[in-house]
């Protein structure tokens, strides 16, 4: 399918391009930072409802290296973060000049060909 209904890949790339050059020129709002901070926490803490989630994350931060309570420690600076910190950081990194770009297309299939179903999990049902 095209990405972004109905845009080509390079409409997209032109699209990103042009609003990270508009966070590094003009920076972002205080309304703009406070729903992704929202968004961001609400769908960290609505991922603890699962005990395999809990237990992924937690794992996850050991094999890492990082403290058991390095989410908690996450949410507590991105509530710091401030509109001017954004904007620095995307006029510092996200300039053309560091940029790469990668287009992924999926593979033609053959006429007539089926798709391979994905493999069932270890409890026997299907990987979502």
């Amino acid at each position: 399918g095209v990405p972004a209904a109905g845009k080509t890949s390079a409409q997209v790339e032109e699209a990103l391009r042009a609003e990270v050059a508009r966070v590094a020129r003009e920076g972002v709002s205080e309304a703009e930072l406070s729903r992704v901070k929202t968004q961001w926490a609400a769908s960290t803490i609505y991922a603890r409802d699962s005990l395999y989630s809990q237990a992924s994350d937690l794992g996850s931060n050991w094999v890492q290296g990082l403290p058991l309570d390095a989410d908690e420690r996450i949410l507590k600076l991105l509530r710091a973060v401030t509109p001017q910190q954004v904007q620095s950081v995307a006029a510092r990194y996200f300039g053309d000049d560091q940029l790469t770009v990668a287009t992924l297309l999926p593979q033609p299939v053959a006429a007539g060909a089926k798709r391979a179903a994905p493999a069932p999990d270890a409890a026997g049902g299907r990987v979502h």
